[in-house]
């Protein structure tokens, strides 16, 4: 459903109308990944908590802009 919500996105409004909107969702697939790497490889826990506030952050962001 992610990958579908980008390409509607990315089809109504080019691929230069929608830079923002694409690198939010970009920046959020990224901190969803590190979160994982954080959390279960590293088991870092505090550190996981503060990326998934970021990770909030960038969810709201692309809620937002999407």
């Amino acid at each position: 459903m992610m990958a579908v919500s980008a390409r509607l996105v990315w089809r109504k409004e080019g691929l230069a109308g929608a830079s923002l909107s694409l690198g939010a969702f970009a920046a959020q697939l990224i901190l969803n990944t590190l979160w994982s790497v954080i959390f279960f490889g590293l088991e870092v826990t505090g550190a996981a908590f503060g990326e998934i506030v970021l990770l909030w952050l960038a969810i709201a962001a692309t809620l937002f802009l999407f």
